[in-house]
């Protein structure tokens, strides 16, 4: 029996960068347009998605919505900036769709060592095929995330203790010492690394 990733009809991505078995990853100009067309011609059953807050994350979630995609859940985990210099701050923060904080609370949390210059957000969401106004009343999934995102800019860590939404959110803070034990923990133990002399 096949791996339930492996099955026809599920579709897994990354920013929005679209994978799958039967999805081919367009990699020139205009991407997001054409993962959007794979989505609209293929219409696996089930997508997951993950990006973060530096993107424009209200559209991902609204092409995935009108794509015909209904978001379930949504997984949240405050981070420290790692990759990102001081000097990209900069600019991240005179984009519009690029959400981060750089308050002293957030900060402490996320990087105890002082290390950070800034926290922001990684979100993967769990998608299926459905009609995205089924939760009548409700605002729609891509306006919920785009709140999660501003509140956050606004507040940092506080405006993470309670999250609420027309569909579950779970949230976590993942500090530089959860992530050194995470990669420690994917990567193993150094002795299971290291090449033996010839």
């Amino acid at each position: 029996r096949r791996h339930p990733l492996l099955q026809p009809g599920v579709g897994v991505g990354e920013g929005p960068h679209v994978r799958g078995r039967e999805l081919e990853r367009p990699r020139r100009r205009g991407e997001a347009r054409r993962r959007v067309q794979l989505l609209r011609r293929e219409r696996p059953r089930a997508l997951a998605l993950s990006w973060c807050s530096l993107s424009d994350s209200e559209k991902v979630v609204s092409e995935a919505e009108r794509s015909g995609y209904l978001l379930n859940s949504l997984f949240v985990a405050l981070i420290a900036d790692g990759e990102y210099s001081g000097a990209v701050g900069g600019y991240l923060r005179s984009l519009s769709t690029a959400f981060l904080n750089d308050s002293k609370e957030t900060l402490r949390a996320v990087a105890p060592d002082g290390s950070a210059s800034f926290g922001y957000l990684l979100m993967a969401g769990e998608f299926s095929r459905g009609d995205s106004r089924i939760r009548h009343g409700a605002p729609a999934a891509s306006e919920q995330v785009r709140t999660i995102c501003s509140r956050f800019a606004r507040r940092g860590l506080a405006a993470l203790e309670s999250v609420e939404n027309s569909f579950p959110t779970r949230v976590w803070l993942l500090d530089r010492w959860d992530e050194v034990r995470l990669r420690a923990y994917l990567h193993g133990e150094v002795s299971q690394l290291s090449v033996a002399p010839r």
